[in-house]
């Protein structure tokens, strides 16, 4: 489950293949969208620059991309940086078109997403997109058993964590020249 960073009435869940969005002050379902998974639904998290917008992972080995007001299809699908279940997959809170996924495989992945992304600061919308594609940045086979767990820091944009089941934690930086390529 993910609280919506936009709407402190808003949670969302997934189960199953399922992903569901819940009002909270009415206890009803506000959005569902049935298969957002060939397989099964394993995480969901909110974009936290642009409202409505979720990422969610799955038994597939994608991540998919959803505006929670138009369920009919996915945004964007990613998929090649994982060859079995995505458990957990986390938006960089300062530069959303970085997010971190982790799964089963053993491996972390770190990927660029800018079409979907909210436009850097001085930015028109879509040229960001234009000069980097979406697609895996960099694979992470740092862990010898199923990675678990992933996170950005709070206190630095470009440092992120991972824990796998064993409990090896593997904390990491966001490559220099992809870093420049954002700052840019």
């Amino acid at each position: 489950a993910c609280l919506d960073p936009h709407h402190r009435h808003q949670l969302s869940t997934v189960d199953d293949g399922h992903l569901k969005t819940w009002d909270l002050r009415s206890s009803r379902l506000a959005f569902r969208k049935d298969g957002a998974h060939l397989f099964g639904a394993k995480d969901v998290d909110y974009n936290p620059n642009v409202p409505y917008q979720v990422l969610t992972t799955g038994e597939d080995a994608c991540l998919r991309f959803w505006d929670l007001r138009q369920l009919s299809s996915c945004l964007r699908s990613l998929s090649g940086g994982h060859h079995h279940w995505v458990v957990r997959s986390r938006y960089n809170v300062h530069h959303d078109q970085l997010v971190l996924s982790c799964g089963t495989d053993s491996i972390l992945c770190l990927w660029r997403i800018t079409s979907v992304a909210s436009a850097p600061l001085g930015a028109k919308a879509g040229q960001d997109a234009q000069k980097s594609p979406d697609g895996l940045i960099r694979k992470y086979e740092e862990h010898e058993d199923s990675c678990y767990s992933c996170c950005w820091s709070a206190s630095d944009a470009w440092a992120f964590a991972s824990v796998s089941y064993d409990g090896k934690l593997v904390v990491n930086r966001v490559p220099g020249e992809e870093k420049y390529r954002i700052l840019m």
